[in-house]
């Protein structure tokens, strides 16, 4: 003996998404999650910061061109051994933005050691290009650690 099959009523569907009819007593539906939602309030604004960056900051955009392949390893601060075609690509890769709203590190942050504290000087750092454009005029620039 078969049991008839039972019919399921189709639910209803309001403009505004309350169904009056519904079980949850017309009450509205709790909107989704957004990855900004932080218990705490806002999401954290986040500062790109270490000594080169600092570094690469005080350059212009055109000394930043003039520094070709430039290896990013332990020595400057970076847990990787990246070869960046110019300075100004590895400045954009370092620090995406001034500031950064998001609960999730860009790709840089990961490699970045936390606990590097060197001032960077510019013959130091430039001994990781292969070649310097107008390095005379780099040599006063220092990059900072001023966390």
């Amino acid at each position: 003996m078969t049991s008839p099959a039972t019919k399921l009523r189709k639910p209803l569907y309001a403009k505004n998404g309350v169904d009056s009819s519904s079980s949850n007593g017309g009450k509205s539906r709790q909107p989704k999650a957004s990855i900004f939602d932080v218990k705490a309030g806002s999401p954290p604004v986040l500062v790109p910061e270490s000594p080169l960056i600092n570094f690469l900051s005080q350059l212009s955009l055109h000394q930043r061109k003039g520094i070709q392949n430039i290896r990013l390893t332990q020595s400057l601060g970076y847990a990787t051994n990246h070869v960046f075609s110019d300075a100004d690509e590895l400045y954009l890769w370092l620090s995406p933005g001034e500031r950064l709203i998001s609960n999730f590190p860009w790709p840089a942050e990961q490699y970045r050691k936390k606990w590097f504290r060197v001032d960077l000087t510019a013959p130091f750092v430039l001994q990781f290009a292969e070649s310097v454009t107008d390095a005379d005029a780099l040599q006063h620039i220092v990059g900072r650690a001023y966390f």
